[in-house]
């Protein structure tokens, strides 16, 4: 007897399984390279963008899916010297249908994802303050975007920004000043599996 199905699915020996269509795979993915790692030596306002990424997917298999995205960071470093705060802040943005197209993603919400910060106040060491160099460091980490239905024909749209944000204090003298800030890569990558309609 024949087996009727779906390309979700495919017999193997007489027995029904799943295909690769039909379980949770990577339809897209883009990994992209910092391109402003490095020192740096002035407040950068609204933010210096280290990483943007603009990914997209049109569901082309003839069923209903479901869409997750999925974001990976690289390792991240910050060296700050003598009364100096950074941080990386980011964000994303998503949009579904025909043709999506995701708002821009704001940096400038000034809660921050990941930071070093260095103060050095009058009177929180001796005074008169010292100069102080900080090291800030993050391991490679993911973060989960959404999970949404996605008809046939219909598209998404991930659009994502990292950027390098410090304050104006005023340095302290003395010592030899660093400002690094290095965010290496960030990936977008888009995953799909059918869904019941």
């Amino acid at each position: 007897m024949a087996i009727c199905h779906d390309n979700s699915f495919a017999t193997a020996g007489g027995e029904l399984t799943l295909t690769r269509t039909g379980t949770w795979r990577p339809v897209r993915s883009d990994l992209v390279e910092a391109t402003a790692d490095g020192t740096f030596t002035a407040h950068p306002s609204p933010g210096r963008t280290h990483i943007e990424i603009d990914t997209t997917w049109v569901n082309n298999t003839g069923v209903p899916q479901r869409v997750q995205a999925i974001g990976q960071r690289g390792p991240r470093t910050i060296i700050v010297a003598n009364r100096r705060n950074a941080a990386f802040r980011e964000r994303w943005t998503t949009a579904v249908g025909d043709a999506p197209r995701a708002d821009e993603p704001s940096v400038d919400d000034p809660s921050s994802m990941f930071a070093s910060t260095m103060n050095n106040p009058p009177g929180f060491f001796a005074p008169p303050p010292r100069a102080i160099v900080s090291y800030a460091v993050q391991d490679r980490s993911s973060f989960l975007i959404l999970e949404t239905p996605l008809d046939p024909g219909e598209g998404i749209n991930v659009r994502y920004r990292c950027a390098l944000f410090t304050d104006t204090l005023p340095i302290v003298t003395g010592g030899t000043p660093r400002q690094e800030a290095f965010a290496r890569w960030a990936e977008i990558t888009i995953w799909a599996c059918p869904r019941g309609v």
